[in-house]
């Protein structure tokens, strides 16, 4: 992509040698509403029997030119706070008509046809979902109004020219920035409870192939930074396993599972996953973020056989206070979520510790309530 300010001589060289390209006219001030896509030779925008060298660039105006509009729009939401969208087509050269086209609203997003591994470019995507062109999914975060799913094409390795989000892939986690306008922050936000999907495509650099690598799930997001930070699980496959948090575990443990079984005691290894994707934040306050969570057991671990020690319904994720109290009985809570405070923890502690009465479970699942019922008789200091 080109910026061409105050350099008329080079943006219609540019032109030229560029002629099925496209240009998107705008006025230099940043706060401008005025976008109007054009292609690259067209008469509005070149050298005409009534215009000179220094009509184009050197005046009021600036030149976005690229083999790709969706890169241009890529950079306006970058560059300029205000940008919403390109305004105005131009009639004359009616760069719609080619490669490129601006969107169709009526496209249907799909992943039918849509392989996990495989690799796509946005022309490939934007054919199979029916738009017109790949200006329409070329932001970051595609979220169509009239589709379940929500799609964050990644770069790791980005153009010099634009904001430089830290997002890149770790293990099976995607670690992503959103992008600083967050116009589908809230959706992100709510997908799981709104019944919303969310995809992947991901490369290491630019101008390159995307890799589908399947579906996300949200394991925690900041939304106290701009943009918001969020981590994502890769899960893949609607059919993987993985995807319930819950999957009954075998009464007979075997040896293979003894690891699984000796991290689940100090809240670690897939305990303590399952039971960040169960609660995603505190079980109580709501609180993040997740690296000072602590997953404990509801049934001390010492008194569970080996499948209730890695059931994640034994479970409560707790900020560190709470989880001591819980742990040495200071604390309980009723089958409804109520919490119940030990006699023996004085006002002024409860005070000083922030607890109370008013607190309680944020939802209670009906596996939750034998081993609640265990810590109300068992554990808890009466």
């Amino acid at each position: 992509m080109r910026v061409f300010d105050k350099d008329d001589r080079d943006y219609l060289s540019w032109m030229n040698a560029n002629p099925a390209a496209f240009v998107v006219n705008t006025e230099r001030r940043g706060n401008s509403r005025y976008y109007v896509i054009h292609r690259s030779g067209c008469p509005h925008i070149a050298i005409t029997s009534g215009q000179t060298y220094g009509a184009f660039t050197e005046r009021n105006y600036i030149k976005l030119c690229s083999h790709d509009p969706g890169e241009i729009e890529g950079w306006l939401q970058q560059e300029r706070p205000n940008f919403i969208s390109i305004t105005k087509e131009c009639k004359t050269c009616a760069p719609s008509t080619g490669d490129g086209a601006l969107s169709n609203s009526q496209a249907t997003v799909s992943f039918e046809n849509i392989g996990i591994g495989e690799r796509y470019d946005r022309n490939v995507l934007a054919s199979l979902w029916g738009y017109q062109g790949r200006q329409a999914i070329s932001r970051g975060v595609v979220a169509p109004a009239n589709s379940k799913s929500i799609i964050l094409f990644v770069t790791s390795e980005k153009q010099a020219s634009l904001t430089q989000y830290n997002d890149y892939i770790s293990a099976d986690y995607l670690y992503w920035e959103g992008e600083e306008k967050g116009r589908s922050n809230n959706r992100i936000l709510n997908a799981k409870q709104a019944g919303d999907t969310i995809h992947l495509f991901y490369r290491e650099k630019h101008h390159t192939d995307f890799t589908y690598m399947g579906l996300l799930e949200l394991e925690s997001a900041d939304v106290f930074t701009t943009p918001m930070s969020a981590v994502f699980r890769i899960i893949g496959s609607a059919d993987t396993e993985i995807l319930d948090p819950v999957l009954p575990l075998p009464s007979n443990v075997h040896a293979t599972t003894r690891q699984s079984i000796v991290s689940s005691r100090v809240g670690q290894g897939i305990y303590r996953q399952n039971l960040v994707r169960l609660w995603q934040t505190c079980a109580v306050t709501g609180a993040g973020p997740l690296g000072i969570l602590v997953a404990s057991h509801i049934k001390p671990w010492r008194d569970c056989d080996n499948m209730q020690r890695l059931d994640p319904y034994n479970g409560l994720l707790l900020t560190p206070n709470l989880d001591s109290l819980f742990d040495n009985g200071y604390i309980s809570f009723q089958g409804d979520g109520t919490i119940i405070i030990s006699k023996s923890l004085s006002y002024q502690s409860c005070k000083l510790l922030n607890i109370t009465l008013g607190m309680r479970l944020r939802r209670v699942y009906p596996q939750n309530l034998s081993y609640l019922e265990y810590h109300r008789e068992e554990v808890f200091r009466k």
